[in-house]
């Protein structure tokens, strides 16, 4: 008896696995081209960047508005909502992607700059080196200089604690190294 409410049990469980275990996708977006973050604001609104600009969905991704008719990848929303857009610029929009403002950035061209925020509220631009500016771009400070032509900053994460760990890589493909580089200010 024990072996049969085991068997059927482990029946169950696979049959329940199988008809309801397996994720969905479902693709709501397509486009022949380049595109970059995802971003969801507090209305739940979805902004999607792409190499032909930054659009809007408001119903789920349903349907989509071109918001910023400029290449970007990079998108960021900060503690007040406000939304951020990078390539080699950078853009803001304070009213839900309706109109955008550029921010005076380090001169620094890079192929891929992206915005990062610290748990403090400083705005960190990076590519090819680190600036952070605690004022939304009125000044800018360097905080890092990879030192080496091609290496790249590809990702910025923060602890809990307010450490910053950065990742670098190759971006040209010349046999640079990458690093990892550490701040706890």
């Amino acid at each position: 008896m024990r072996k049969k409410c085991f068997l059927i049990i482990v029946a169950v469980t696979l049959f329940r696995v199988m008809l309801f275990g397996n994720e969905y996708w479902e693709e709501i977006y397509s486009a022949e081209e380049i595109l970059g973050d995802v971003v969801l604001n507090s209305s739940k609104d979805i902004f999607l960047g792409t190499q032909s600009g930054v659009y809007k969905s408001f119903d789920d991704g349903v349907s989509w508005d071109q918001k910023l008719d400029i290449n970007t990848h990079n998108l960021v929303i900060d503690s007040n909502g406000v939304l951020f857009a990078t390539r080699w610029n950078i853009y803001y929009s304070q009213n839900n992607g309706e109109d955008w403002s550029q921010i005076e950035y380090p001169n620094l061209m890079s192929f891929s700059a992206r915005l990062f925020f610290t748990i403090s509220g400083d705005m960190l631009y990076y590519s090819n080196g680190i600036f952070k500016t605690s004022n939304h771009g009125e000044t800018w400070t360097k905080v890092l200089d990879c030192g080496v032509d091609g290496e790249c900053i590809y990702e910025i994460v923060e602890t809990s604690q307010g450490v910053l760990f950065a990742g670098s890589t190759d971006f040209l493909a010349i046999g640079i190294p990458g690093g990892v580089y550490r701040s706890t200010d």
